[in-house]
């Protein structure tokens, strides 16, 4: 049951996400049509539009957080979240400040590179499921190493280091991307296990085939429970 209910929060979770990120993308495009309209792209508009992008960035770190927290990966999990609010937080401020402030702005940027790291390798770690951990590890490291490095350049003011900052934030989003396709790639090369047995009772056996069987639609939330008929 309480599998089940995670299960389901899971789900209103990403469902919440998404019908906010929509209403989000829709109302930055009302907005910069109404600016091209005008033929002008005010310093209101410019502020808006970066808010709600902020945002959607910020929702879907934290919601991937979320999703860690449900798969037992608590301290990540969470961790994602305060990354994604802190950084949130921080960037709408100095995007309302119009970046005035020199050392808001920065921490602005700082926030910036902490929530695209997050969000790369929270979203990765979201998809992975134990094949190619390898890859997982290059993203993880190229990731971090680009926020350092990205971070130290930008407070010490030297141009220093901010060719490998882009090097590393390159390759961590090709990791990113080849993570999903080397994982579908393996799994229709798959063919050693043709079948998985799920759950034993007695001789009865509860198993995943490639084979034709009996294909069942279960609907959000649900899960197959394999149980004992009470005996009268």
């Amino acid at each position: 049951a309480e599998g089940g209910r995670e299960g389901v929060t899971g789900i209103r979770l990403s469902r919440i996400f998404w019908i906010g990120a929509a209403g989000a993308l829709v109302l930055a495009a009302l907005i910069g049509i109404s600016s091209l309209l005008r033929s002008d792209f005010s310093e209101t508009d410019w502020q808006i539009l970066l808010t709600l992008v902020t945002l959607v960035v910020a929702a879907g770190a934290a919601v991937s957080g979320l999703g860690l927290v449900e798969r037992g990966l608590r301290a990540i999990g969470w961790a994602a979240v305060v990354v994604a609010l802190c950084s949130f937080v921080v960037i709408a401020a100095a995007t309302w400040d119009a970046f005035d402030g020199e050392t808001l702005a920065k921490w602005a940027a700082t926030a910036a590179f902490a929530l695209a790291a997050t969000l790369l390798c929270t979203t990765q770690l979201a998809i992975h499921r134990g094949r190619h951990t390898w890859l997982l590890a290059v993203t993880w490291v190229a990731a971090l190493g680009a926020f350092g490095i990205s971070s130290g350049a930008l407070w010490s003011e030297s141009g220093d280091g901010w060719k490998i900052a882009a090097s590393l934030w390159i390759v961590a989003l090709v990791g990113w991307l080849n993570m999903p396709v080397l994982q579908r790639f393996a799994a229709a090369a798959s063919t050693t296990t043709p079948e998985r047995v799920l759950a034993t009772l007695d001789d009865i056996e509860l198993v995943a085939s490639r084979a034709n069987g009996l294909a069942v639609e279960l609907a959000p939330g649900e899960r197959l429970v394999l149980r004992r008929r009470p005996r009268p």
